[in-house]
C-alpha cells in the first residue's frame, strides 16, 4: 500500500503519513537528492524549500513494499 504524501505540489516540507518508512528522494533523471527527515507522531516530514523547483521521486520502503510516487516542488504558490 502507497502511503499518502502530501502536499503536492509542495512548496516548504512534504508529509509522509506513515512513520515506519524508509524514504529516498530521486530527481526527474533519476539521480539521488540528499534528503533530512524528520519523524513526528503524525508521519514523517521532508523539507523541499532548499529544493530547485521542479518533478521528483519519493521512494518508500516498509522492508516489505516499495512505492515510488511523483511530487512537484513549487515555490511560491
Amino acid at each position: 500500500m502507497k502511503p499518502v504524501i502530501y502536499p503536492n505540489p509542495a512548496d516548504e516540507f512534504i508529509r509522509i503519513d506513515n512513520s515506519n518508512l524508509c524514504i529516498n528522494l530521486y530527481t526527474a533523471l533519476g539521480h539521488e537528492v540528499p534528503i533530512v527527515v524528520t519523524p513526528r507522531s503524525d508521519g514523517q516530514y521532508m523539507q523541499v524549500r532548499h529544493l530547485p523547483e521542479g518533478m521528483y521521486f519519493i521512494r518508500t520502503n516498509d522492508h516489505e513494499n516499495i512505492a515510488l510516487q511523483k511530487v512537484i516542488v513549487l515555490h511560491d504558490r
